[in-house]
């Protein structure tokens, strides 16, 4: 029971910020589209507004991760490698797919448009910042159910 409530934590955080990014990054189609300029500066409102969305996304997984380290403290005996595996497994497919979905959001922006190289430079950090955020709680599941395996 414990190692799933990370599970659905990741897969609600992942998902949530894949759909928000695919979001972000259609605006920034949509102004490239218009011929505003695209530059850090110039996506700050969507940003903020990014972020004020993931913050709003990754409340409920917090949750369930603070409520995930507290079942931990409630086993007895450790778990071994065959316990936790298809978690792991399920952790690492969400990964990856996040990560893909947000490399092919790039892509697709970068294939369909000629981009100026201060666009290119401003998407590009923002893909780095959306990898981020999406790895995030991969890795606090990770974590979590290889302290289980020592617990």
């Amino acid at each position: 029971m414990q190692i799933w409530v990370f599970v659905i934590a990741t897969l609600i955080a992942v998902i949530g910020i894949v759909f928000q990014f695919k979001k972000l990054m259609s605006e920034v189609a949509r102004k490239l589209d218009n011929n505003e300029e695209v530059t850090t500066q110039t996506l700050q409102k969507e940003n903020n507004r990014f972020f004020i969305k993931v913050v709003m996304i990754e409340a409920i997984p917090i949750m369930l991760v603070v409520l995930g380290f507290i079942l931990i403290e409630s086993i007895q005996s450790p778990l071994n490698l065959i316990d936790i595996l298809p978690a792991l497994v399920i952790l690492g497919i969400t990964f990856l797919a996040g990560v893909v979905n947000v490399f092919m959001g790039q892509k697709q922006i970068f294939s369909e448009r000629d981009v100026t190289s201060q666009a290119k430079a401003a998407i590009t950090s923002m893909t780095f910042v959306g990898v981020s955020l999406i790895a995030a709680f991969p890795i606090i599941s990770f974590v979590a159910m290889f302290t289980l395996l020592t617990s």
